[in-house]
């Protein structure tokens, strides 16, 4: 009997360790690699709207900078207004001596809509159910416009080859690129699915639209009452 109660005592050597008898909650989490978030800086958002667009606009959203996305846009505006403007120079359209006042007011016009247009858009926002950072889209939205400063050499070049068409099909390449991104810089802006975003992002213009149609029904209605319609001859089977 003692020594089966010996044998009983002795500890069995075939058992698991510890940590296999732990249950799987209680176990630490695998970590993975840090990840390495998208730097702010001016240099490098540049680099990473054209590399890495998604991170840099999401990690712009998160920490906003107005300043950087009204900079970029200014730049932006000025450096394709002063294009258009020499273009329209060279067609004699606008005279050499006040090219810098057509500049500065294109620019300044510029800013403008842009201002109404992301009011609009933080409306809509709202609308839809969804409240984000205003300074957070005036950011996005500004550094989104970055890749059309590629439109100016693609002109130059254009012109230098010879190839002119190059400059059209090249803009509306570029034109389509920063839509996609202003639709991306929405989305992470108000963390809303692609669909919501490019809905916010359209807002702008259908709001136009319906102005110009209104205006256009009510002035045509005015038109058709006023005294000055009511003397001609009118169309057979018109009332």
């Amino acid at each position: 009997m003692e020594k089966q109660s010996d044998e009983v005592k002795q500890p069995d050597e075939t058992r698991q360790p510890d940590e296999a008898r732990q249950p799987k909650e209680a176990r630490p989490a695998e970590v993975g690699p840090p990840v390495t978030p998208a730097r702010t800086e001016p240099i490098d958002v540049i680099y990473g709207i054209f590399a890495r667009p998604d991170e840099t606009l999401k990690a712009l959203a998160e920490r906003p900078r107005p300043w950087l996305g009204l900079l970029s846009y200014a730049l932006v505006t000025l450096v394709s207004g002063s294009q258009s403007v020499l273009q329209m120079r060279q067609a004699g359209v606008a005279a050499t001596r006040g090219l810098g006042g057509i500049i500065l007011m294109t620019t300044i016009a510029g800013l403008v809509a842009w201002f109404v247009a992301i009011g609009i858009m933080n409306l809509a926002a709202e609308v839809l159910g969804h409240k984000g950072s205003g300074l957070g889209l005036i950011t996005v939205l500004g550094v989104a416009v970055i890749p059309a400063a590629l439109i100016v050499p693609l002109r130059v070049g254009s012109r230098l080859m010879g190839l002119g068409f190059l400059s059209g099909l090249g803009g509306l390449a570029i034109g389509i690129w920063i839509i996609v991104l202003q639709v991306k810089a929405i989305k992470h802006n108000y963390q809303v699915s692609t669909g919501k975003a490019f809905a916010i992002f359209v807002a702008p213009f259908a709001l136009i639209l319906a102005v110009v149609i209104g205006f256009v029904f009510s002035f045509g209605v005015l038109l058709l009452n006023s005294p000055l319609l009511r003397g001609l001859p009118r169309l057979p089977g018109l009332p």
